[in-house]
């Protein structure tokens, strides 16, 4: 499996696409399929059918993106990262200005 410098919670931009633009957070990766699900993007309406204790009606789900149409971002645009090995640890930074992408 290839590696990705993406995790849940990472602030990114979406890059290509319909909601390109977009500037949310990772909610999941799916590394064996090269995915990302961002919240609020790439959303489906889903016609439900009303059972027994929930009501039916249609709802909002997000579905997966590629990994390739998103990037981190810093400032409001997309930027590049790296690792940082000081010492012992291993840190994701920005190439730009070298401040850590996770706190």
């Amino acid at each position: 499996m290839p590696k990705y410098k993406f995790k849940s919670g990472d602030k990114v931009i979406v890059i290509t696409g319909s909601d390109r633009g977009k500037v949310s957070s990772i909610l999941a990766v799916d590394r064996k399929n090269h995915k990302v699900l961002v919240k609020g993007v790439n959303e489906k309406k889903l016609h439900k059918k009303s059972d027994g204790q929930n009501q039916g009606g249609i709802i909002s789900v997000e579905r997966p993106i590629d990994i390739s149409n998103v990037a981190h971002v810093l400032d409001g645009k997309a930027a590049k990262v790296k690792y940082d090995i000081t010492g012992e640890k291993k840190k994701l930074v920005f190439k730009k200005n070298g401040a850590e992408v996770r706190k």
